[in-house]
């Protein structure tokens, strides 16, 4: 027997939403396990007049900064577009109330409360009003779900995506919370952190409601799929049973505050910006050759690409007592990467680099792997919306395509491993061309590789943390452990990268926790590192280093 949909009601200032509050809607809409049921519409309140303008006037400075940032950084695709949603929820039984409001505060009366609880609803959404608290919070099976765009354990109140950037903190936090009368305090359903935009906050708030879009259409397919009971116990484990808050409550910042915080700002804008044009960043390859993993860092090797040139994600083959290197290689004036390989001795004498797979699109992150005996390569094709899988037919020199593993998405590092009679793909995937691609670990799997029907994992994203989420190289064993390396694109692309121990991989579960975090910090000029490769004993990391451009 199917299961009931789940009743979902909405609470919303009016029928025009931010473009990504309809894109939320669409999907709720187009949803199997949900059904919109009630549109509440708050009645708008008289206009503020001389005390708005007040108001402003103490936080001209900020008001100034927001309104030249968006005029500079805000495209016609924004999250924040006006859209008219009346017909998308034509049908739907509206209720208009007026709340009764002190300071931020808003409490809907008793006989409009009333009207609610007899719409049987699952959830209430909160789109829109202010605070809410009173009986609203109870008046739905599950509470009112709400989006926070901020970390709550860092972040309280607003303006979002604000604070973030010009207190140059490395990732963004964001969350869908149950509501209680604590503001930003209630139980978190979902937590995700994006990396910063170290410009504009207007491209910082871009990228975290786009990405955060997705949150309640999964939230919601989550419950109606495992069922009320499993669902509020997982969401229990997740959630501390303490979570004190030790931070002020943020507000838009008043004038002597924002001039201060945009002057900084400014500055830190200038000094990268100079730096740019002194410096060029250049990817470069270390080695080291030993028995284990050698852990000391400076007594890495380095090999150093022409200075037209980057070498980066770099992925090992061992065969026939030679180690082969494949690389990512861009050419600069070329501005398209393609897939290169080093060939290495067991002294660690290389050769240059030679072109092996170059298509009309940017290729990188060549996963090289080999099966029943032919060697295949998972290059990084998001360019082209693809996972492409291609076949060697002369090692390593000549590869033709195979298949699209996917097509259609837009996903970057796809690593394979294979265990207990399945396929496993890992990928960073963005839902939308305005999400993070550092932000989401997506897992999928297949009893067969030559396919293109694999199964999303019901936990996806399996990590949702741009420290943590993006694939950093290929998944190995040791003393019987597994180990997924994994960057950390807190603060800047590939800044570091991490090991994890994966303890549960199944088509139900996965679970896996940090054992050791690299960072860039073993030699002057380096800012980052972010791919790990091992293959019998050699051991190769990439290494973003600082060149000066003119002397």
């Amino acid at each position: 027997m199917s299961k009931r949909k789940l009743r979902i009601g909405l609470l919303m200032n009016g029928p025009v939403v931010h473009a990504w509050i309809y894109r939320v809607l669409e999907r709720l809409a187009a949803s199997g396990g949900a059904e919109i049921a009630l549109v509440i519409y708050k009645e708008s309140p008289p206009p503020r007049g001389l005390r708005e303008l007040w108001v402003r006037r103490r936080r001209g400075v900020y008001f100034l900064f927001d309104l030249l940032d968006r005029r500079l950084f805000r495209r016609p695709d924004s999250a924040f577009a006006r859209v008219d949603a009346s017909e998308l929820l034509a049908g739907v039984p509206v209720l208009t109330v007026r709340p009764r409001q002190q300071g931020y505060l808003e409490e809907i009366e008793e006989a409009e409360l009333e009207k609610i609880r007899g719409g049987d609803l699952d959830i209430l959404i909160r789109f829109g009003f202010q605070v809410l608290a009173g009986g609203i919070l109870g008046a739905a099976r599950y509470g009112v779900w709400s989006h926070h765009h901020g970390d709550n354990r860092s972040y309280r109140g607003g303006p979002p995506g604000f604070w973030e950037v010009v207190r140059g903190t490395p990732v963004t936090g964001s969350i869908l919370q149950l509501l209680n009368e604590e503001l930003d305090g209630g139980q978190i359903l979902c937590r995700s952190w994006s990396l910063t935009d170290w410009l504009s906050p207007t491209r910082n708030r871009e990228h975290l409601f786009w990405s955060s879009s997705s949150f309640l259409p999964r939230q919601i397919e989550r419950l109606h799929r495992m069922g009320a009971e499993a669902f509020f116990a997982s969401v229990a484990g997740k959630n501390p049973p303490f979570s004190f808050y030790d931070r002020p409550m943020y507000r838009v910042p008043a004038n002597l505050e924002a001039l201060g915080l945009v002057v900084r700002h400014g500055v830190r804008v200038a000094a990268r910006s100079l730096r740019k044009c002194l410096y060029r960043d250049q990817w470069w390859l270390m080695f080291a050759l030993s028995e284990q993993i050698p852990t000391s860092l400076r007594r890495y090797r380095a090999i150093a690409p022409p200075k037209d040139r980057f070498w980066a994600d770099p992925h090992l083959v061992y065969r026939q007592g030679k180690y082969y290197i494949f690389v990512e290689e861009l050419v600069y004036r070329n501005r398209r990467a393609h897939i290169s390989v080093l060939e290495m001795d067991e002294a660690g004498n290389y050769t240059a680099a030679v072109p092996v797979l170059e298509r009309p699109y940017h290729l990188s992150y060549p996963f090289v792997f080999e099966w029943e005996g032919t060697w295949y390569m998972v290059p990084e094709s998001s360019g082209n919306g693809t996972v492409e899988l291609y076949e060697c037919v002369e090692f390593p020199h000549r590869w033709r395509f195979r298949m699209n593993l996917m097509q259609g998405v837009r996903a970057v590092d796809a690593t394979l491993h294979y265990a207990d009679g399945r396929w496993w793909l890992f990928a960073a995937l963005a839902e939308h061309p305005r999400s993070s691609i550092h932000t989401e670990l997506c897992l999928f799997s297949s009893p067969e590789l030559f396919t293109d029907r694999w199964t999303p994992h019901p936990e996806n994203p399996i990590v949702s943390d741009a420290r943590n989420a993006r694939p950093a190289g290929r998944i190995f064993a040791q003393d019987g452990r597994l180990y997924r390396p994994a960057q950390n694109c807190s603060g800047r692309y590939g800044r570091g990268f991490n090991l994890n121990e994966i303890t549960l991989l199944t088509q139900t579960e996965y679970r896996e926790e940090r054992v050791v975090s690299v960072e860039p910090n073993w030699r002057p000029g380096m800012t980052a590192t972010h791919t790990l490769s091992r293959e019998h004993r050699l051991c190769v990391i990439d290494a973003l280093m600082s060149r000066r451009k003119f002397f």
